[in-house]
């Protein structure tokens, strides 16, 4: 009976690893991303399953923490459930939530109905139409296709109220 208690000891006590994540693998089709863990025992595990929250990817870097569970208590069977790099944390209010990249790249979703989106060079959307109900301001400058918004020229310019001519890049 006591074998059988202990057994049983070691498989609970090996259902959940938290370990570094030293490599993680490029996508191949569509299967599951997939890491090599480092657990602070020396222990080492290749290609472990990666699974994420439906609509969000990652690929954690080298140095990322990861949470591991490992099928009835297998070391052989495990699935990285979750991961975190604090290196990267960024402040957050109660309530906050933000999507950001070791680059310093995010989309932060504040307080107060306010969404802040930072990109280092450059913000690409795709996308056939923009619209916005509300005014448009901007430091930098904003181009719908070739024209500029802040350094656009207007040809068949006229006086008073009447139209100029279409906007010029």
């Amino acid at each position: 009976m006591s074998g059988t208690i202990d057994r049983l000891a070691g498989r609970l006590l090996s259902l959940i690893g938290f370990g570094r994540i030293t490599a993680t693998t490029a996508l191949t089709g569509k299967g599951l991303r997939r890491a090599q863990i480092r657990f602070d025992d020396a222990e080492t595990r290749d290609e472990t399953p990666m699974v994420g929250q439906y609509g969000f990817s990652s690929r954690p870097l080298p140095g990322a923490d990861a949470i591991t569970v490992f099928v009835s208590g297998n070391r052989a069977k495990g699935i990285v459930i979750a991961t975190n790099d604090a290196r990267y944390q960024i402040d957050l209010a109660p309530g906050e939530l933000a999507v950001h990249t070791d680059e310093g790249d995010m989309i932060h979703f504040r307080r107060g109905g306010i969404i802040a989106v930072k990109a280092a060079t450059r913000l690409a959307i795709d996308t056939p139409l923009v619209t916005t109900t509300g005014r448009i301001e901007a430091a930098g400058d904003v181009k719908a296709g070739s024209i500029s918004l802040q350094g656009h020229k207007h040809g068949q310019v006229r006086s008073g109220s009447e139209i100029s001519g279409q906007p010029q890049p």
